[in-house]
């Protein structure tokens, strides 16, 4: 069959532009997971999104329709691929804005702050502007593409945004707090429901992004006052149970997981015993959280087998705070990455 070679090139263009943003997907998202720098700026990029379009109007022939052109459009089989690479696209601006080492650290600087609020309307239009998902058959052995999985992906986006602020900027707003706990707590849940009981299997990646939900949830509630006040004891408790839920599950999976889990049940209870000590006083009690020399040892150690598995720049900022007798929140800002 004669091909006309404009098609092909055409072709071979949008080919070209799905293998690209897979690249930077993937480069993104272990940037965020493992504390290093992105391998592809944003600031270089002037490769265009994928079309729109089914794979089935993509033929030798080249393509042979018109692209879904509005969010309320009809989704084609690529129009969720699309919405993931918006999504990762806003990650690599978070990690520009927050997490690089030649950005301005100053979170009182203005123009810092606008920015971060840009952002965060981003992830709310991103949110708002989901495809409709196409129905699944037989068992589901992943939550990806699911309304979990872009629920998840959004809670974990503002924890991702708001993170370096709770860790070492002293003047965080309390709504940041609980926005932080809020969103923590959802993941917590959601996890607990797609892994405990169903043919879904975690992976390092959810190891990961639970662990910095858990870690996330109990540092709001040891920094701000307004954010402890605002939940019961009872849902802390079961917030703390679901994470320590799927943490045991994928410890008894991978025992390189087992620090994961010996660290946060140690943290959560003892946050467990503030928030019942808490109900007697009006003030957070002052101090470390981990006040007996045993508990600080024992995490110490455990962070250290995290350190050897190259995944503790990620979460140092946080576990510091935990483990030094000055006590996580009296001056958490000399803890920064």
């Amino acid at each position: 069959m004669k091909c006309d070679h404009s098609k092909r090139h055409a072709l071979h263009i949008e080919l070209s532009k799905r293998v690209f943003w897979v690249a930077q997907g993937l480069d993104v998202t272990f940037a965020l997971r493992l504390g290093r720098p992105l391998g592809i700026q944003l600031n270089d990029i002037d490769a265009e999104l994928p079309l729109d379009i089914d794979d089935s109007s993509i033929s030798v022939s080249g393509i042979e329709n018109t692209t879904r052109l509005s969010v309320d459009g009809v989704p084609t089989s690529m129009s969720n691929a699309i919405h993931v690479i918006r999504l990762r696209i806003i990650w690599a601006k978070i990690h520009s804005l927050v997490y690089s080492g030649t950005v301005l650290k100053d979170t009182d600087n203005e123009n810092h702050r606008a920015s971060i609020i840009q952002l965060r309307e981003d992830l709310e239009q991103w949110r708002s502007r989901m495809p409709e998902l196409r129905p699944r058959r037989g068992k589901t052995l992943s939550i990806f593409l699911t309304k979990a999985w872009y629920e998840l992906n959004y809670y974990g986006s503002i924890l991702l945004l708001y993170r370096p602020q709770l860790a070492e900027d002293k003047n965080t707003p309390d709504k940041i707090f609980i926005d932080c706990m809020e969103a923590a707590s959802y993941i917590c849940r959601e996890y607990r429901r797609q892994y405990i009981g169903t043919d879904v299997k975690p992976t390092w990646s959810s190891l990961h992004f639970l662990f910095l939900a858990g870690l996330t949830y109990l540092h709001c509630l040891w920094s701000s006052s307004v954010a402890s006040r605002s939940v019961r004891q009872s849902e802390v408790n079961k917030t703390c149970n679901d994470c320590t839920m799927v943490l045991v599950v994928i410890a008894e999976m991978w025992k390189g997981a087992a620090p994961y889990r010996d660290i946060f049940e140690t943290l959560a209870s003892h946050t467990v015993s503030m928030i019942i000590n808490r109900s007697l006083s009006f003030n957070l009690p002052e101090g470390p959280a981990l006040a007996d020399p045993l508990d600080r040892e024992a995490v110490t150690g455990w962070i250290s087998d995290i350190d050897d598995m190259g995944m503790l720049d990620v979460f140092d900022d946080m576990l510091a705070g935990f483990v030094n007798d000055i006590g996580p929140y009296d001056d958490i800002a000399q803890f920064e990455t």
